[in-house]
């Protein structure tokens, strides 16, 4: 063999070896990418949508939340005694927390009425600050402003804050906190074109503010309007003008531009961009009846609550609406279009060909106008095509900061790298942290079983 043919056979089985090498790199490194499509948006989830008044259990569209909006003259009709009892049964904690629903609580000290003889504050608080404030009877309806300055309210109302955080602070069920305390309805304005007086300026109203940020340290807070204290503290805002267009455009304008407080005559900045940290809630206008924002209104109804980034809307909504009736399809569109919406858009499964673990990739999507504000854990598992689970991981989530867009998430399953030859199932849930089971419905279709999701076949 002369060296010319020689120097060809060692060529070639060098291209032989190197191919042979690269075929069983490609092969030992082998990874499989899935795209997925999104799924239709599911209409309910926890966490958002409309809340429903929680004396009320006659509801007829889904909910997952249950507002409480608690009096002060009915939590302390005696200082120092707190009848939480009555009102968690006058709003009916045991029935909504057998539903797995969650609260939205609201602390109100004036609360107008329609019969007179009623106060929203106890009447030995009435009788310690010896009545100072303002009886009235106007359009808003019949009660008593108290003075908000007044040095004995403000110690009285920090230690009822407290009390309330004792009971609440740790309590799961509990979602967000609205900060009421302040103004008609706990709203933070009063009526002085009636003659009540103006609101003190933010020095003194801070102090009421203060309490809830020292004692709710586990609870979402938010408050009617944007604020300096608010802003510096990432509290959320509620608009319960909601539908009313001039009304809402006004309270965007504050957010995005700040304003000049009606209340207190001061300068306040704007909190744009307050919903990627905190909830954005109110509750329907009651300046028209809900058939018009849900019927020949919608379009704009709808298109505010893109711009607010609404997550929930309640007590005022349409939750009493009859299942399936003409507005049905807008109730749909309303409830599925609030807060957050996850999807997936890829999965990569990494070291199917290599003895060890297999690395999987998920690329996230919020779909929807806000985050969620809690950080749920996310179960993955891996079965066979008999149904048998082969490994399961809990993953803490940062899924608070999933404002829009996607996100790649990678895990390791521990315990995959001996997996027998075979076919299997890659599942997905997001997990209730209350009840330890899939808790979140994604935008995604095949579903192996209730909230539990196929985002993936593979061989190993």
């Amino acid at each position: 063999m002369n060296y010319k043919k020689l120097s060809i056979i060692i060529f070639i089985v060098g291209i032989i070896i190197l191919t042979g090498t690269v075929i069983f790199v490609k092969y030992y490194n082998k990874k499989l990418e899935i795209d997925i499509t999104q799924g239709k948006k599911p209409v309910t989830n926890p966490l958002k949508g409309w809340a429903v008044w929680g004396e009320n259990t006659s509801y007829k569209q889904d909910v997952t939340l249950a507002y409480v909006s608690i009096n002060w003259s009915d939590l302390e009709k005696e200082k120092g005694v707190y009848d939480f009892e009555t009102i968690e049964e006058n709003f009916n904690f045991e029935y909504w927390k057998s539903k797995n629903v969650r609260f939205v609580i609201r602390f109100v000290c004036d609360y107008p009425e329609d019969e007179e003889g009623n106060m929203s504050i106890p009447q030995w608080l009435y009788d310690e600050i010896n009545g100072d404030g303002q009886n009235y009877n106007n359009n808003y309806g019949i009660g008593f402003a108290p003075n908000y300055s007044n040095e004995i309210f403000i110690a009285e109302h920090k230690r009822a804050i407290k009390a309330l955080a004792d009971r609440y602070n740790d309590d799961p069920y509990i979602a967000y906190i609205q900060l009421g305390s302040v103004g008609h309805w706990g709203e933070w304005h009063v009526n002085y074109g009636k003659g009540i007086y103006m609101l003190p300026k933010a020095n003194i109203l801070d102090q009421y503010v203060q309490p809830y940020i020292d004692y709710f340290t586990n609870k979402m807070l938010s408050v009617r309007r944007p604020t300096v204290i608010a802003g510096e503290n990432h509290f959320g805002l509620f608009n319960d003008v909601f539908g009313d267009q001039d009304e809402t455009d006004i309270w965007l304008g504050w957010i995005a531009d700040g304003y000049t407080s009606s209340q207190t005559e001061e300068e306040i900045p704007g909190m744009p961009k307050f919903w990627e940290n905190a909830v954005s809630g109110g509750e329907i206008s009651s300046n028209n009846p809900l058939e018009y924002y849900m019927g020949e209104n919608f379009e704009e109804t709808y298109q505010q609550l893109l711009a607010c980034h609404t997550t929930y809307l309640g007590p005022k909504a349409p939750y009493l609406f009859e299942k399936d009736s003409e507005y049905q399809d807008n109730l749909d569109q309303m409830t599925s279009s609030m807060g957050y919406c996850f999807t997936i858009n890829k999965v990569v499964i990494e070291n199917l060909n290599k003895k060890k673990d297999l690395n999987v990739t998920i690329s996230w999507e919020n779909i929807g106008v806000a985050p969620i504000y809690q950080n749920w854990p996310i179960c993955l598992s891996i079965v066979g095509m008999d149904g048998k689970e082969y490994a399961k991981e809990t993953i803490e989530s940062n899924m608070t900061k999933w404002v829009s867009g996607t996100y790649d998430v990678s895990y390791t399953m521990k315990n995959t790298s001996e997996l027998s030859k075979g076919d299997y199932k890659l599942l997905v849930s997001i997990s209730d942290p209350i009840t330890k089971e899939p808790g979140i419905a994604l935008a995604l279709d095949d579903k192996e079983s209730d909230l539990v999701y196929n985002i993936g076949q593979f061989s190993k």
